[in-house]
């Protein structure tokens, strides 16, 4: 955020079609989290990505959420939310200008949890890294 500033025009201007990439987001409560996201990132108003997409928690605990095949919502990404699997809710959504952002337990990854202390969040901090060949 600090980078780049914080809006997913921002951010889709830098990744739109581009590669796959990682996503890494801190909260106001400590939590950290994030997903692997397979295919570029694209405006789009469905859902669209691989089953090599999965969701995971690296503080206060590392968990991984890989695909478990009950539905194909892997990514989503509009004028205003980003967010990784669905089918009961996202596994994390982050809002337009990447403030705020919600979890929940869905279908998609079968994460058993939100991946957050609270199911709506203050985003301190987001990153993207993407994924290069190597040279």
């Amino acid at each position: 955020l600090a980078q780049h500033g914080a809006s997913l025009d921002t951010l889709y201007r830098k990744v739109y079609h581009r590669r796959a990439s990682l996503v890494v987001v801190e909260t106001g409560d400590g939590d950290i989290f994030g997903a692997f996201a397979a295919s570029p990132w694209a405006v789009s108003n469905s859902f669209y990505g691989t089953g090599e997409c999965f969701v995971f928690t690296c503080y206060p605990k590392f968990e991984h959420f890989p695909w478990k095949g009950h539905n194909a919502m892997f990514m989503f990404s509009n004028d205003s939310m980003l967010a990784m699997g669905g089918g009961g809710g996202f596994a994390f959504g982050l809002n337009a200008d990447l403030s705020r952002g919600t979890s929940a337990r869905c279908l998609t990854f079968e994460n058993s949890r939100c991946l957050t202390k609270r199911s709506e969040f203050d985003v301190v901090n987001c990153e993207v890294w993407e994924f290069v060949p190597k040279v």
